[in-house]
């Protein structure tokens, strides 16, 4: 059996070796209009106007010592999500041009 104190070690190793990447994939791979402002998202909530969006959460999941385990894990999904999901539709996209290409 792990030892748990050896395990949290090593998720926070992670944590930190990771979230530069993933900061840059969410910056890079997704389109502004995709990253909507929590207010907006969640049908006009002006009190959660301070939480911003996808981005701000990220860095706050692993920055801000209230964060719970379930907000960084929401969070970092929720980031993941966002990036697979918009290179889903580049790869789509191009297959499509590929094979119009090919039929002209």
């Amino acid at each position: 059996m792990s030892d748990a104190k050896g395990l949290r070690k090593v998720a926070a190793i992670e944590r930190a070796a990771t979230l530069p990447m993933l900061e840059k994939l969410l910056e890079e791979a997704v389109p502004e209009e995709v990253l909507t402002p929590y207010s907006q998202e969640a049908g006009d909530r002006p009190d959660l106007a301070g939480y911003g969006d996808i981005r701000e959460a990220l860095g706050r999941a692993y920055r801000d010592v209230g964060a719970t385990e379930e907000y960084k894990t929401s969070v970092l999904i929720g980031a993941l999500i966002r990036v697979v999901a918009t290179q889903q539709e580049r790869i789509e996209a191009l297959e499509l041009a590929r094979e119009m290409a090919s039929k002209a």
